[in-house]
């Protein structure tokens, strides 16, 4: 019995070299992933996924196999950040149990052992969304999507319209297509249920209002619960413009909405004579001079949300001198006064630096020069006193 347990114990394996979580929660439906960090010196070596927590659990899926998967499980080695990454797609419950990060090795594999629990999990609140988000006055169709992000799959979805009395079921899918045949008075309201074994949420209501009708189309408000659509957005430097010399090679331009309901997403475009090309998902642009290709440039951002997309004032630049690698050159906000065009001219780092030694080191020469004069005066003065005292 004592030789069966050390047997037992021995074979529990216990690594310095491989670290990971030793437990970890997923939820039925829905894939987990789990990241199981190595030393440097098994960067070559074959890695796996296994179950069980003994060195003799069985293969579930290793690096070396085609495209690092089988069937619901994949794994993905990242040799340069030094760990390999295990997912478990579709989540079921009989999924629960001991599994272990692994590590091939000639004498012995090493081992992490990791505890997967599953469990069930209730669906959050639906989050309605327009499937066309640049508009919010539709002509004859829009779509509308409804999702729970959140809650044990499978999740069902049903569309309802609210009447006075209750309720009337119009689709049992998670998008709801809004045109003009549904619209038989002026105003209409709409919700989607979100729905699985562990109970169900209720969305925001979708308020429609007819603005035009003709004979074979419409055009009508749809609006999300209270939103409000976002207003046009204001542009602002970041810095004030008697700073404007401080940029050294580059200035930011800040975008930002004063009204809206969030939450709120920009994008910054450079507007180009075939197509405007998408350039940063921020509210803040970085102008540099490695950004400029061209003598004259314009820029401009979009702030969106889910009522709509508001476009700002054009950021006009114009290169005014290319000397090498720098440049010299002034941003502008189209409808904006003098006190925010700024002219920003670059210097090299390198030789800004040197200069600004140069001129430390020459300061701190005739500073030493200046205080031994000063010293040596003082000894002087001091010895003099001492051995030719005043005659009274």
């Amino acid at each position: 019995m004592m030789w069966i347990l050390i047997l037992l114990i021995c074979s529990i394996p216990v690594s310095s070299f491989l670290w990971t979580n030793t437990k970890v929660t997923g939820i039925v439906g829905r894939s987990i992933t789990i990241n199981c960090r190595y030393n440097s010196r098994f960067k070559p070596n074959m890695k796996f996924w296994c179950h069980g927590w003994t060195r003799h659990c069985s293969y579930l899926v290793r690096t070396t196999d085609p495209g690092g998967q089988r069937g619901r499980i994949s794994i993905k080695d990242y040799k340069a950040q030094r760990v390999f990454v295990v997912t478990m797609e579709d989540l079921r419950r009989e999924d629960a149990g001991w599994y272990s990060c692994g590590i091939d090795k000639q004498d012995s594999d090493e081992l992490r052992t990791v505890k997967l629990e599953v469990s069930d999990e209730p669906v959050s609140v639906p989050v309605i969304r327009f499937l066309t988000p640049n508009i919010w006055c539709f002509e004859n169709l829009v779509s509308v999507s409804c999702e729970s992000v959140q809650g044990s799959f499978p999740i069902r979805y049903t569309w309802y319209e609210k009447t006075q009395s209750v309720g009337s079921k119009i689709s049992e899918n998670n998008t709801l297509d809004l045109h003009c045949q549904l619209f038989k008075q002026q105003d209409h309201q709409y919700y989607c249920i979100a729905s699985n074994t562990q109970g169900e949420k209720s969305s925001e209501m979708v308020k429609v209002t007819i603005v035009h009708r003709s004979e074979r189309n419409c055009i009508f408000l749809a609006q999300i619960g209270n939103r409000d659509p976002v207003s046009l957005p204001e542009l602002r430097f970041l810095s004030s413009p008697s700073n404007a010399s401080c940029f050294g090679s580059s200035v930011s331009i800040f975008c930002e909405r004063v009204q809206g309901s969030l939450p709120i997403h920009y994008t910054w475009y450079e507007r180009t004579p075939s197509q405007d090309s998408k350039i940063s998902n921020t509210s803040k642009l970085d102008l540099h001079c490695q950004s400029f290709t061209q003598q004259h440039h314009q820029y401009y951002c979009t702030a969106s949300n889910t009522q709509g997309t508001k476009p700002s004032e054009m950021v006009n630049v114009s290169v005014t001198h290319r000397p090498g690698e720098n440049c010299s050159y002034v941003a502008q906000i189209s409808t904006s006064g003098a006190d925010d065009c700024y002219k920003i001219s670059t210097v090299s780092s390198t030789t800004t630096n040197s200069n600004i030694t140069s001129q430390l080191d020459i300061s701190y020469v005739v500073w030493d020069v200046i205080r031994w004069v000063f010293f040596t005066l003082l000894v002087i003065c001091s010895v003099s006193v001492t051995m030719f005292p005043q005659k009274h």
